[in-house]
């Protein structure tokens, strides 16, 4: 019988650890955002508009920007982790998992020698581009809201996105809906009127499906606005994604 692997009991503690923190959070978000928001749309007496409300009754609890911080925190140190262990010596060393300015930079940056296990980690780092208009700019926003962290625990805001869009689109299927006119409103902490029609326009204009969703955002670091429980679970999932890339190639077992 074969016990776990080495990445299972050391990186892979702190990924499944960041799970657990985004599973027991997204019961209570939604809990509270069905509980504490009131979704209206009304007509301005004066002007006729057609107004999309929404009214907070209560403020998100800061505990949850601390357990946000707490999963930010394991995934970065994931990926430390996942560094050393791939390239020889490293856990021996202060190297972290790196992450560049430019472009430029990271195709610079050479891993060792031909077939090493350090040119090997490094041509997976090139095929992620962890730089700020690379694929993998998540992972730099995922640094910078941990480092953050560190200093203080985060907030977290109300919010809303909303979207508009011409119910002619919305029938031709689902892969349409929320694709035009997508705005993120934050911080929401009073009755904020959302998205308005104007009158004139509500007579011209072809019907729309306005869907105006209450949620919880960041409301500091390097992911304000940024919606807590989707964006954990995008970095969660990009992080898995990233250790798969290293397992692929035999660097971590």
């Amino acid at each position: 019988m074969t016990g776990p692997s080495r990445w299972a009991v050391t990186g892979g503690v702190k990924t499944d650890r960041a799970k657990e923190h985004i599973d027991n959070l997204e019961p209570e978000i939604r809990a509270f955002i069905t509980n504490n928001y009131v979704r209206t749309i009304e007509d301005d007496p004066e002007t006729g508009d057609r107004l999309y409300v929404i009214e907070p009754r209560a403020e998100p609890p800061p505990r949850w920007g601390a357990i946000a911080g707490e999963v930010l925190h394991n995934l970065h140190s994931a990926l430390d982790v996942l560094w050393r262990q791939a390239v020889p010596g490293g856990e021996d060393r202060k190297d972290t998992f790196p992450m560049f300015r430019t472009a430029k930079d990271c195709k610079a940056r050479r891993g060792g020698k031909k077939n090493s296990p350090g040119e090997r980690a490094m041509n997976i780092i090139k095929q992620i581009e962890p730089y700020p208009t690379g694929q993998g700019w998540r992972l730099l926003c995922l640094r910078q809201a941990s480092d953050e962290d560190k200093h203080h625990v985060l907030i977290s805001v109300g919010a809303a996105v909303v979207t508009a869009v011409p119910m002619s689109i919305v029938r031709m299927g689902p892969v349409f809906s929320g694709t035009l006119d997508e705005r993120r409103i934050y911080p929401l902490n009073k009755r904020t009127i959302v998205h308005r029609i104007a009158s004139a326009r509500r007579q011209s204009q072809m019907s729309m499906d306005v869907q105006a969703i209450p949620e919880i955002a960041f409301g500091e670091t390097a992911l304000v606005g940024a919606p807590i429980l989707r964006t954990l679970r995008e970095l969660h999932a990009e992080v898995a994604n990233v250790v798969a890339m290293f397992a692929a190639q035999g660097l971590v077992s």
